[in-house]
């Protein structure tokens, strides 16, 4: 063994001896701007108890300021472990912040209002909303806590209920440019008031992403209603997914209607390249 080796040995190396931690985030979590799937709801619908953070910003937080390490689209419960490694790698603190929580500057991030928070030592901490309704799973990780009346897909209950005032006039418009070497460009409006589904929301958003093999354009609009305890549906009533292809071109719809939580309409084109 060199005399290096031994100094190194039985100590976690220095931030410096990592390099960037921006390169090391994407070899831990994959490159930036990652898409776990083309529409939210299929994937939620897919896997109804994971933990996702769809269009998620990871803060490394400590001493410094604070310094958006990562984005794109995480799963807590097949990810945790990875964001665990990688805070006790850097030896400092994880933020990770649902978009909606995001202000419009890295400057004025309030880190308290994270969603997520990973210590060195491993320990994952959620925000007091979340926390309320996640719990570990038989198998240890992350699950959203699901309701057991399995009953009935709609019921009388689902459907009558006070509504929740719509404030339409609430408008806010969010671009995304691509981000070192990522080729997406989006744009999404949102008309109402982002409360975690406290208040009805309206969504529109049109995305253009350049990938390695093919180009694809999607234009989606999503429709929230206020969230109640127990009105949830179990399953999507309506989800249908129809599509076309010819050639190397392939157009596609989704519908979904879930009742009492979400009413998505998106439709979709890609071509594949060949340069």
């Amino acid at each position: 063994m060199s005399e290096g080796s031994e100094d190194t040995e039985g100590r976690a190396p220095s931030l410096s001896e990592l390099g960037d931690p921006k390169k090391l985030a994407a070899r831990v979590l994959g490159h930036e701007g990652r898409v776990m799937a083309m529409g939210k709801s299929g994937y939620r619908q897919q896997r109804p108890s994971n933990v996702c953070i769809f269009n998620s910003l990871v803060v490394l937080g400590g001493d410094a300021s604070p310094e958006a390490l990562w984005w794109g689209d995480l799963d807590l419960t097949l990810w945790e472990e990875r964001l665990c490694v990688l805070a006790r790698l850097l030896a400092r603190p994880l933020y990770v912040f649902h978009e909606f929580a995001l202000p419009d500057s890295i400057d004025d991030l309030d880190l308290t209002g994270a969603t997520a928070q990973v210590h060195p030592t491993g320990k994952l901490e959620l925000s007091a909303d979340r926390a309320s309704h996640i719990l570990r799973g038989s198998d240890g990780t992350l699950r959203i806590a699901l309701p057991t009346d399995a009953r009935t897909r709609l019921r009388l209950r689902i459907l009558r209920h006070r509504p929740r005032l719509w404030r339409f006039w609430q408008i806010e418009v969010r671009k995304r440019q691509a981000r070192q070497g990522s080729n997406e460009r989006s744009t999404r409006a949102y008309i109402g008031r982002r409360d975690q589904s406290r208040s009805p929301l309206l969504v529109f958003a049109r995305v253009h992403w350049l990938a390695a093999f093919e180009s694809l354009s999607t234009v989606e609009l999503i429709w929230y209603p206020a969230d109640g305890e127990h009105r949830r549906a179990q399953k999507p009533l309506i989800d249908l997914s129809p599509h076309i292809r010819v050639g190397r071109n392939m157009l596609w719809l989704r519908i979904v209607v879930w009742p009492a939580f979400m009413w998505e309409a998106l439709a979709g084109f890609s071509r594949q390249r060949t340069d």
